[in-house]
């Protein structure tokens, strides 16, 4: 693959065509993986207020206390699973 500069961060040559390294990132970015969930009224509110509380009200910091979340849960989860294999081999 060639590269070549363009008005922004660099042009690169892709068989006959030309694709400019910002639509890339972009791209990148419409293909993460999306869910929808469903909270109790309650518990919408209460992460809602915590995430303002602490990360401020910011565009983007409940998607990124979200990630955090999911994680934590996931380390959480993936400890306890080598922690039931290693009894398992014991």
């Amino acid at each position: 693959m060639e590269s070549q500069v363009c008005g922004c961060r660099g042009l690169w040559i892709w068989g006959d065509n030309f694709i400019c390294e910002y639509y890339i990132n972009i791209f990148s970015m419409i293909t993460m993986g999306k869910m929808n969930i469903v909270l109790t009224d309650d518990q919408e509110k209460r992460f809602r207020k915590t995430v303002y509380e602490n990360k401020g009200y910011k565009k983007g910091n409940i998607s990124i206390a979200i990630e955090e979340a999911i994680d934590l849960w996931i380390e959480r989860e993936e400890k306890e699973a080598e922690k039931k294999g290693k009894s398992k081999n014991e």
